[in-house]
């Protein structure tokens, strides 16, 4: 009766990879009390098999969480991201002109005001979409501060000087571009021209209740 040849359990397994950790490389023998510098250490092969880059310097590991934001960043793409921040602040204008409105007790066209958040539109998406993906640059951020420092400073002065046709007219898209600016903004821009704004409110002495 002819006998089977039984495969042996290695030759169905997959070929390690060529930056793995073959078992025979691995010590397993008790650890020795005097070290030997000719015997790698187990640390010694996870260090040797490290990745790494021309200068021979090792490749640390991204965290997944900005590995998800980049992946999100590629998937979303810059165009689906500029729609996401336009469509939002679009709806804020038309909140803003409505508040205005009601605020000087003035007669509301609904016609007229998604008149306007349909040409406001365009402009808000160009801002958002070559702006946002370069939002961690330095000089963007100082841009955006000086430009929210300005724009709170001047709804403040148009609330407290100007009269109620002035202030119908041009707070409601002043306000939308610095609700804008400050989303753009990291957390210690944001504060810095908070507390700017806020500064120059007091040294004036206006009011904004």
């Amino acid at each position: 009766m002819p006998v089977k040849s039984r495969k042996s359990p290695q030759s169905n397994s997959s070929p390690a990879k060529k930056d793995d950790i073959a078992i025979t490389e691995l010590p397993l023998s008790h650890p020795s009390r005097t070290r030997d510098p000719s015997v790698p250490t187990l640390i010694d092969l996870v260090d040797r098999k490290r990745p790494r880059d021309s200068s021979g310097n090792p490749i640390l590991p991204s965290s997944p969480g900005s590995d998800a934001e980049a992946q999100e960043e590629e998937v979303v793409g810059p165009v689906a991201t500029a729609v996401f921040f336009a469509v939002p602040l679009t709806f804020l204008l038309a909140a803003f002109e409505i508040v205005v409105h009601q605020q000087y007790r003035q007669e509301l066209v609904i016609q007229e005001v998604v008149l306007k958040s349909i040409k406001a539109f365009p402009i808000l998406f160009t801002l958002v979409y070559f702006t946002h993906p370069h939002r961690t640059r330095l000089p963007l951020q100082l841009i955006l501060c000086a430009f929210s420092i300005g724009a709170g400073c001047w709804l403040v002065h148009a609330a407290n000087k100007l009269n109620y046709y002035a202030v119908m007219k041009r707070a409601p898209p002043v306000g939308t571009l610095w609700i804008w600016s400050a989303v753009e903004m990291d957390l210690g821009w944001l504060v810095l021209s908070c507390l700017a704004v806020a500064g120059w409110t007091w040294w004036k002495g206006f009011s904004i209740v």
